[in-house]
Parts: structure tokens; C-alpha cells; sequence
């Protein structure tokens, strides 16, 4: 409770104020916990000893929640709402000094990761993810990835069900969708590979490439090549709907377009 009365009416020779406390560089010794909120004015700046690196000329206080000094809401501080100005490349940044992720949200829900074993951008890309050298961009991308490592989702939903998982390369929407603990698997186009649930060694190239593949060891290369294919393994098919039809047949090739089109078990 402290009230403060100050006259300057006109034009005073003297202005009336309250005079904070000035330094020159923050103290080597972080402030006591009762020393909560002790405000400070920086002099200079050239200090290096907080967490914005070098530090503008302004006012600061000590959070001993954070153990740091926090500049007050000067726009030389932080990032405006409606952008800043004056800005040095290479040394005004949005991010960390130190070794914690940075984190961005949207709707109070994930929407960017970015570490050094990770990067995620998206909403709820990444959503479970627990690092590992994992990328995923796109919504929902890698959505369920526990501990599945050196996977590349790209795409709405690609990799969304990943679980235990190891790299496997998704690229397109829903591409390798289902796909919970298969490894090595690359399937690049919408839909690609979607209903692989626990095969790998596949190729998929092409939209919906592979789609109801769940076995192993398959190259389809072209649209709705090996469309159909659910229990054949070691197919190779190159071209537009070649072994389109194809359920459980092993040990084919078709290369063309439309080859083999009709054969389901052979």
C-alpha cells in the first residue's frame, strides 16, 4: 500500500518519479526467494548473463519460480502480435538459448515440435510422440508414435497410427496410415500403403499405391498399382493399375500399364 504524490503542472524544471534501481549487469548471484520480483533497470546492453542472450537496455525482474531476470513487455524484449521491426538477422530469433524443446499450440493442443532428435509442425502432429529422430509435418501426422525411431511423416495423417514402428517413410495424406509396427517401409502418394498394419520392406509409389497391402517385400510403382494386394508378398508391379487386382499372389511382376490387371492369386 504505497501511494505516491507527484506535482508537475506546466512545465517543471524537475520531473517527480520513482527512481528503480540501476545496473550495469545482472548480479552473479541469482536474488533469494525473497527477493521475488525485485525490478531493475539494465543500463547497457551487453550483458549476456540472462536468458534473452544479449540484453536490451530496459527494465527487468527476477522470477525465482524461473530463475531468470524477464524483461517487462518492452517491444525490444519480445515478439509483437502485429510483427516487429528493426530486426537483426542472425541475431533477433524466435526460440531457446539452452538445450529445452521449442513448442508451439494451437487450440491449447500441439501444433509444432522442435528439438535436436525431432521436428513436428502440424496440428496434433506428433501428439504422443516421445522424440526418437522422428520428422512429421502435417496435421495429425505420426499422431500415435510411441517409441518408433528415424520415421518421416509428411502429409495429413501420414504414419497416424505408428506405434513402435522404425523407419518407415510416409509421404502424402494418409499414406501408411494404419501401419502400428511395421519397419522399413516407404510408400510416397495419398493413401499409399494405407492398410499396413505390421509388414515391411515395401515400396509404394503412386496414389494408392499398395493401399490394402498388409504383407511383405512388395514394389508398386504407379496409380492403384498392387491396389488390392492384402496377402501375396515379393510382387513387383510398375505401371498405372498393373496387378491392380491382385489379393494373395506371391512372386509376380507386371510392368505396364494395366498388366495383370485382373489376377488375384497367382
Amino acid at each position: 500500500m504505497l501511494d505516491i504524490k507527484a506535482s508537475n503542472i506546466g512545465t517543471p524544471t524537475f520531473i517527480d518519479g520513482l527512481l528503480i534501481p540501476r545496473i550495469d549487469a545482472f548480479p552473479t548471484i541469482n536474488p533469494t526467494e525473497v527477493q521475488n520480483s525485485i525490478l531493475v533497470y539494465l543500463n547497457v546492453d551487453t550483458d549476456v548473463s540472462s536468458p534473452f542472450g544479449v540484453n536490451p537496455t530496459g527494465f527487468y525482474y527476477w522470477s525465482f519460480s524461473q530463475l531468470k531476470w524477464i524483461g517487462l513487455g518492452s517491444s525490444t524484449l519480445s515478439w509483437s502480435l502485429n510483427g516487429n521491426s528493426s530486426t537483426i538477422d542472425g541475431t533477433n530469433f524466435i526460440g531457446t538459448v539452452d538445450n529445452i524443446p521449442l513448442n508451439f499450440k494451437v487450440n491449447n493442443q500441439k501444433a509444432g515440435r522442435v528439438n535436436t532428435t525431432h521436428t513436428f509442425f502440424g496440428y496434433q502432429a506428433g501428439n504422443s510422440n516421445n522424440e526418437n529422430y522422428n520428422v512429421g509435418i502435417g496435421d495429425n501426422a505420426f499422431y500415435t508414435n510411441t517409441t518408433g525411431y528415424h520415421n518421416v511423416a509428411i502429409g495429413s495423417s501420414a504414419l497416424y497410427k505408428n506405434n513402435t514402428g522404425a523407419e518407415n517413410i510416409a509421404m502424402g495424406s494418409n499414406a501408411l496410415h494404419e501401419n502400428t509396427t511395421a519397419s522399413a517401409n516407404t510408400a510416397i502418394g495419398f493413401e499409399a500403403m494405407y492398410s499396413t498394419i505390421d509388414h515391411g520392406e515395401n515400396v509404394a509409389v503412386g496414389y494408392q499405391a499398395l493401399r490394402s497391402n498388409n504383407k511383405d517385400s512388395n514394389t508398386a510403382v504407379g496409380y492403384q498399382s498392387l491396389y488390392a494386394n492384402t496377402g501375396g508378398d515379393s510382387n513387383t508391379a510398375v505401371g498405372r493399375q498393373s496387378l491392380r487386382n491382385s489379393t494373395t499372389g506371391s512372386a509376380n511382376t507386371a510392368l505396364g500399364r494395366e498388366s495383370l490387371f485382373n489376377v488375384s492369386s497367382m
